[in-house]
């Protein structure tokens, strides 16, 4: 589960010497809750200041003081299976689509070679 945790002012503070300076929302996958907090494993830290670091999943455990809000995102199976489909359709269309009318042949010629020289 993809889950973004915006910290208190207290929290920026106190988890700016592992999370940057001025940190303020905290994106990454849920990985556990503990008797320490909230555990994410971290793919992006964006500041006040709306500028965001990019970063490789690494563990950080974010103590539960320390968060003023959490906005928990899940994939929809049905409506990604959904999508899925729409998308090999509109393909199999477009690839008929240019199958019928000759498109994307290139130069409209005859299909043999020039002779050399």
């Amino acid at each position: 589960m993809s889950v973004a945790v915006t910290l208190t002012d207290a929290g920026t503070q106190e988890l700016g010497p592992y999370l940057g300076p001025d940190a303020f929302i905290v994106r990454g996958r849920y990985v556990r809750a503990d008797e320490r907090g909230l555990v994410l494993a971290v793919v992006q830290v964006e500041t006040k200041r709306g500028d965001w670091q990019p970063w490789a999943g690494e563990s950080v455990t974010l103590p539960t003081g320390h968060i003023a809000s959490l906005e928990a995102r899940r994939l929809a199976k049905g409506r990604t299976v959904l999508l899925a489909g729409v998308g090999v359709a509109s393909l199999a269309a477009t690839t008929l689509a240019f199958t019928l009318t000759g498109g994307g042949g290139g130069s409209g010629g005859s299909g043999t070679r020039p002779p050399p020289k």
